[in-house]
């Protein structure tokens, strides 16, 4: 994963053990464990935070709506009338928001500590190396968040990944729900065909083929990307229906390497020949 980004299918299996831990006897994905499994603030039902530790890679995972609970729907909602207005922010976006803070914490834990926490040498190695004497423990920890970090969210959790999701390299939002705000540089937005709760999202979207046809309701599943071998991310190089593309200078869908593959009527597909100049504001238009 160097430039940072994650695989479909690897966002899939993070987030559906968020969703089903409970229910079945799931793993954590391959070559991940949890960051510290014990504090309530990097491991809830609503959050969870993941470090490979053999590349130091940590992903930020903020799950949807718990459609069981009658507050988390009411937090939909309050999050588009007023999500970031510090008088009536919802428990689970202060709670999203005290997880973000508490990975730099412990990660001082880790530095300050490293005999204790022996099996993080990594992270103290990459943060030793960038800290300076006129530095503080903080300062390379940010530093160190800016390169080795991924926030992941799906629907209501998008909300909370574009709020928090600048601490990292990249922001990687699955069908997002309605959000009123600026959204972060580091986004990438995957929208799958005929969801119906990211209808509104604007910006630069990654369409995902829908492979639940017959049911609506299913395009807003993550398990629409457990097969989807295409790593998304905005640093680096991309691919989109097999054809990369990249940008040297993140400016988000400027510049395609080959022409890719789009739908069009009757379900057929074509290689396109001209692209329109992109507009961050706008879904890509393809002529």
């Amino acid at each position: 994963m160097n430039g940072g980004g994650l695989s479909g299918k690897l966002i899939s299996q993070f987030f559906d053990y968020i969703y089903n831990y409970k229910k079945y006897e799931l793993s954590v994905p391959d070559d991940y464990i949890f960051l510290d499994s014990t504090n309530y603030y990097l491991n809830n039902d609503n959050f969870m935070v993941f470090i490979n530790i053999s590349d130091c890679m940590i992903v930020a995972v903020h799950c949807g709506t718990r459609i069981n609970k009658i507050r988390d729907v009411g937090n939909n909602i309050r999050n588009i009338l007023c999500v970031q207005n510090d008088i009536c922010i919802t428990n689970r976006n202060l709670h999203a928001k005290n997880g973000h803070m508490e990975i730099i914490n412990f990660l001082k834990k880790i530095y300050e500590n490293i005999n204790d926490y022996s099996s993080y040498q990594c992270i103290y190695n990459k943060i030793n190396s960038l800290k300076t004497n006129e530095m503080t423990i903080e300062d390379a920890i940010i530093m160190f968040l800016k390169e080795n970090l991924i926030t992941i969210g799906h629907s209501q959790g998008a909300i909370y990944a574009y709020l928090y999701g600048d601490q990292g390299k990249e922001t990687i939002v699955v069908n997002p729900a309605p959000f009123i705000g600026v959204k972060p540089k580091n986004v990438v937005i995957i929208k799958v065909e005929g969801d119906p709760i990211s209808l509104m999202t604007t910006g630069p979207i990654l369409k995902k083929e829908n492979t639940n046809r017959l049911n609506i309701l299913k395009a807003h599943l993550t398990s629409n990307l457990k097969d989807d071998e295409q790593i998304y991310g905005v640093d680096g190089v991309y691919k989109i229906n097999g054809y990369e593309y990249y940008d040297k200078k993140n400016n988000f869908l400027k510049q395609f390497t080959r022409n890719p593959l789009i739908k069009v009527a009757g379900g057929k597909r074509k290689k396109t020949r001209k692209i329109k100049k992109i507009n961050r504001k706008k879904i890509i238009k393809i002529e």
